[in-house]
């Protein structure tokens, strides 16, 4: 509209109010409202600092009111790729991290219905890297139980042997 070509959802643009290094899963809200899952920097003076999360309203206009969820590592590499409603209310989400609001759950963590780091929740993965495959959350079923696959999968109590689908 108006000779702009740059989605307000770009790195490098000329209007971009935030900077999306990755968005690798977009889950659309009951009320419209978009969660935004990938490394992200929702704050122009802190161009290094990626949240895992956003949230856009039905408008477009970004949500501030989203509790900020730290990814570690925070370099890029780190981000959540997943992300899928809990049937508690809650959120499960996946990606390459070691932690969230530096909780330690290896590349699967919950979240509460408000969007807080359920600490309760630790992943049994073994951290293998933010770019090598991934561990992803491909289904979670109405027992809460999440499936996930992945290319070998480490387990942290048996890091020696590995797998391609897990359900926990």
């Amino acid at each position: 509209a108006n000779g702009e070509f740059w989605s307000d959802l770009f790195v490098g643009g000329t209007f971009n109010p935030y900077i999306v290094e990755r968005v690798f899963d977009i889950h659309q809200m009951e009320n419209g409202d978009l969660l935004l899952g990938g490394a992200i920097t929702t704050d122009t003076l802190q161009l290094g600092i990626f949240r895992g999360l956003a949230r856009l309203h039905e408008d477009g206009s970004h949500d501030t009111s989203l509790p900020v969820i730290d990814i570690t590592p925070n370099n890029g590499g780190g981000a959540i790729r997943r992300i899928f409603p809990a049937p508690d209310g809650g959120w499960y989400v996946s990606g390459g991290f070691t932690a969230l609001n530096g909780h330690e759950s290896n590349h699967v963590a919950k979240l509460t219905a408000d969007f807080t780091v359920d600490t309760d929740f630790v992943s049994p993965f073994m951290y293998d890297g933010p770019v090598t495959y991934q561990e992803n959350i491909i289904l979670v079923d109405e027992q809460s139980r999440c499936w996930v696959t992945c290319y070998q999968i480490p387990f942290l109590e048996n890091p020696n042997e590995s797998i391609q689908n897990q359900r926990y």
